[in-house]
């Protein structure tokens, strides 16, 4: 199962471990659980749209009890369009198929109080897709198969990544700046395969995202989704990096790993260099500017930071400090996968916070 904190929203994978969820809320985490394996939770996300390989790691400490010993776990009660019905949630989710609208889940207390003694054990209501339809609500259609997709040039979607890297150049602007990074661009695919909303959403040198925004805008139409019940736009993006003196990069970092990124002495004195470090800027001190800037970057197979960028920044003046400061960051233990090393995303928070004698 997947579950979605801060949020009612929940999925399981199919037979091969694939799933796929979207209108996610900002900042939230994933979290993975299957029985025998420990449970995995996935930090808030970098991007609106991504591609995940999770690989679970078996429990030594798990032990399944003999079926006739294990309490049977309660089915919540499931209500579909305001009706009662006696469904195991995932049969329901299954029935109905394309059909499956939205879902809220109710706790026990919220459910008996709603549903009486019948929602002693929860309750997943599920609005049907026609039914939230005809009450004005846009519920996303789910896509349930390769079909259900648009492709590129006959292919799946990542072929797109492959044919941007091979059409972006370095920009000598960048290159007399020596501005490097990576850049993510998020797009819609229209239904009538021409691409609209092209937007970069890093703040990387802006002649290194104009570069992407123009490749990405010069695209080939895409073939529609063979499915003819798929009538909504997609949303996707792709994620290119540029690395000086001119190479164009087409690894993608990963987001999650057999063995992520370490920093020297773990998380607590990575922000302890980060604050012992962090010069506040006289100009933002003056103004009573302060808060909190997410910094994304990229920790290379040297363990080194690069393709710095904000992803929720302040004022330019603390954006810049942030930056300043993941750049001469140590050097970490780099990401392994498949005994490895690998590029791989990695967020930090840098705080600022003025002296409370300073405050207005």
């Amino acid at each position: 199962s997947i579950i979605v904190s801060n949020s009612t929203m929940m999925t399981t994978t199919d037979a091969n471990g694939r799933f796929a969820l979207s209108r996610i809320p900002d900042g939230s985490s994933l979290i993975f659980t299957y029985k025998g394996y420990k449970t995995y939770i996935l930090p808030p996300l970098i991007s609106s749209n991504m591609t995940l390989r999770i690989k679970l790691v078996k429990d030594p400490d798990y032990k399944e009890e003999p079926a006739i010993r294990r309490p049977q776990q309660p089915e919540p009660l499931v209500v579909i369009d305001g009706v009662i019905t006696d469904k195991r949630m995932q049969d329901a989710y299954k029935e109905l198929g394309y059909n499956f609208g939205l879902s809220k889940v109710l706790i026990p207390k919220e459910a008996v109080d709603k549903y009486g003694d019948k929602g002693a054990n929860g309750v997943v209501e599920i609005t049907t897709r026609k039914k939230a339809l005809e009450m004005g609500l846009n519920p996303p259609m789910r896509r349930l198969a390769p079909a259900d997709y648009p492709t590129f040039e006959g292919k799946d979607r990542m072929k797109f990544n492959e044919w941007v890297t091979e059409q972006v150049k370095y920009p000598a602007e960048a290159k007399e700046k020596k501005a490097e990074g990576y850049v993510t661009v998020n797009f819609t695919i229209n239904l009538d395969g021409t691409l609209t909303d092209i937007r970069s959403l890093t703040s990387v040198d802006p002649s290194l995202a104009n570069e992407v925004i123009n490749v990405v805008k010069s695209s080939p139409k895409w073939d529609p989704p063979r499915n003819p019940e798929i009538k909504e736009p997609f949303t996707s993006g792709v994620t290119i990096g540029f690395k000086l003196p001119d190479k164009i990069i087409d690894q993608m970092p990963f987001v999650v790993v057999e063995e992520m990124p370490l920093y020297p002495g773990g998380e607590g004195e990575l922000l302890r260099f980060i604050q012992n470090n962090l010069k506040y800027p006289e100009e933002a001190k003056a103004q009573k500017i302060e808060g909190k800037v997410i910094i994304r970057f990229v920790v290379n197979t040297e363990g080194k930071t690069e393709g710095i960028s904000v992803i929720k920044g302040v004022h330019p003046l603390l954006d810049a400090e942030a930056i300043r400061i993941v750049s001469i960051l140590p050097a970490f233990k780099p990401g392994m996968q498949g005994g490895k090393p690998v590029p791989v995303w990695y967020m930090v928070p840098v705080n600022f916070i003025l002296p409370d004698t300073e405050k207005p």
